[in-house]
C-alpha cells in the first residue's frame, strides 16, 4: 500500500493530494485513449472514517465544479470510489442514522461506495479487494489508520 498509495496524515499530504487530482485532470484532458481516461480519472479511497469521507468528498467536488474547465472529459471519465470495511461508514460515530445518511449522501453525489470489504493488494493500476475484485484508478488515496504489530502493543 504504501508504495502505490497517497497518505493523508499531514497537511502537506493533502497539497501533494490536490496537486495529484490536478495533474490528473490535466493529463486526462489531452489523453485520446478513451480508457486511459477512465483510469486517470478515476480516484480511490481507502477509508470511510472521517478523513476518507472528507477526501472522497473533496474530490467529488473538484471533479464537478472544475468539470467545465476541462471540456475534453465526459462526466463518465471521472469517479470516486470509497472502499471501507464495515456497513456503513464513520464508524467512529457508532453508525447509525448519521452512517446511513451519509450513505446515501455520498451516493446522491455520484461516489461509488464498496462497503464490507477490504483491500488486499494494491499496484500502479489499481486495488485488489477481498473478493478478488478488480477496482482500477490512477490515483490511491489511503486514510486508514494503523495500529501497532500485536508484538509490541503486547510489549508496551
Amino acid at each position: 500500500m504504501s508504495e502505490h498509495a497517497l497518505s493523508i496524515k499531514l497537511l502537506g499530504d493533502a497539497l501533494v493530494l490536490r496537486n495529484r487530482v490536478i495533474e490528473r485532470h490535466e493529463t486526462a484532458e489531452l489523453e485520446k485513449d478513451k480508457q486511459r481516461r477512465r483510469w486517470l480519472g478515476h480516484f480511490i479511497v481507502i477509508g470511510g472514517g472521517f478523513s476518507g469521507i472528507e477526501v472522497a468528498g473533496a474530490i467529488q467536488y473538484f471533479i464537478q465544479s472544475s468539470h467545465p474547465q476541462y471540456p475534453r472529459l465526459s462526466a463518465d471519465e471521472l469517479k470516486v470510489s470509497v472502499i471501507h470495511s464495515t456497513e456503513l461508514p464513520l464508524p467512529e460515530l457508532g453508525g447509525g442514522k448519521l452512517g446511513m445518511y451519509t450513505l446515501d449522501s455520498m451516493r446522491k453525489r455520484g461516489i461509488d461506495m464498496h462497503l464490507n470489504c477490504r483491500v488486499t493488494d494494491a499496484d500502479v493500476n489499481g486495488v485488489l479487494i477481498g473478493d478478488n475484485k478488480r477496482i482500477d484508478g490512477g490515483t490511491i488515496v489511503c486514510t486508514i489508520g494503523t495500529k501497532p504489530n500485536l508484538i509490541i502493543r503486547a510489549v508496551i
